[in-house]
């Protein structure tokens, strides 16, 4: 995926932006395994990549879908920052 600010395609992930990416990539299991309805479709051509291909806007992709999946007291907490209700 390109946004549209990029001129050209953004550099292939180093190792230990794969292995985040791989921690990111359990934690959306997770929480599709939980809430099926949660699954995106986006994501399933990210996913079927080699992981050698992967690039850091699959990992902002997988994020900003994480962010919008998750409950929002999960995504407040670990910042600190205090429940809205």
């Amino acid at each position: 995926m390109r946004w549209p600010w990029q001129r050209k395609p953004a550099p292939f992930l180093p190792d230990d932006g794969r292995a985040y990416f791989r921690l990111k990539h359990r934690e959306y299991d997770d929480l599709v395994a939980s809430n099926p309805q949660l699954a995106r479709k986006i994501l399933d051509q990210i996913f079927a990549k080699d992981e050698s291909a992967l690039t850091w806007d699959d990992v902002y992709t997988l994020e900003a879908v994480l962010i919008e999946i998750k409950p929002l007291d999960d995504v407040l907490r670990p910042m600190g920052l205090p429940r809205l209700m």
